[in-house]
């Protein structure tokens, strides 16, 4: 018996093992804010931003291409990368609108983030990647721009709460980074959304689900 963070990824991890989808119990990823971020997201809201971007970042499956067609269909975006040094591209010195940076402390990978106006992290895998970076981009109001993934569609149900395009569509992307930096209407509208659907994802509702599947799988005998 194993658990996995989407209702989707039981018929999938079925078919890759060649079980029953019963053997596959679903219970999300736990999430909740640390004091230091929390900090962090109080000193955002007293910011004046005068320099809004969009944040990149993480390690796991991160589909770099993508996101590099991304930063040259918005020229005048600017864009922040947060990423480890093996995984810089020689033409990323090339696109005048992202800064790079790389192999920083956590506190300052999620300062940067925190001070973002969109999260835009396209992915280049359907097993769990990317989640526990946008899941503390929706606890700290970025809204987020990514890649249709079963683990992503868990914070991100549908376009109320932010947006999932196909993997490699970054015309879909831009046009959806471009949406969200001239709306502040739609930036509060879906950042609100997923704040309220992130309440599935906290300690306690994580305890409760474990809980339920213990129960389920001690009267199953």
């Amino acid at each position: 018996m194993v658990t996995v963070n989407a209702p989707g990824l039981s018929q999938f991890y079925s078919n890759i093992f060649n079980c029953s989808p019963q053997k596959f119990y679903v219970v999300y990823d736990s999430m909740s804010l640390s004091e230091e971020e929390t900090g962090l997201l109080h000193a955002q809201k007293a910011l004046d931003k005068k320099d809004p971007y969009v944040f990149f970042g993480g390690k796991s499956f991160r589909d770099i291409p993508t996101f590099l067609q991304v930063v040259r269909l918005l020229p005048n975006v600017k864009f922040k990368a947060v990423i480890l040094k093996d995984m810089i591209l020689p033409e990323m010195a090339q696109l005048k609108n992202l800064e790079v940076l790389h192999d920083l402390e956590i506190n300052e990978f999620y300062r940067i983030l925190s001070n973002a106006t969109v999260c835009c992290i396209p992915l280049k895998a359907n097993v769990p990647c990317g989640l526990y970076v946008m899941q503390h981009a929706i606890l700290m109001g970025i809204p987020i721009v990514s890649t249709e993934t079963p683990s992503m569609r868990t914070i991100i149900p549908n376009d109320d709460y932010g947006f999932l395009l196909p993997r490699e569509d970054s015309f879909g992307m831009a046009n959806k980074v471009e949406n969200l930096l001239h709306d502040e209407d739609l930036i509060r509208k879906v950042t609100s959304a997923a704040k309220i659907n992130m309440e599935k994802f906290t300690p306690e509702s994580v305890a409760e689900q474990l809980c339920d599947v213990i129960d389920t799988i001690k009267n199953s005998k």
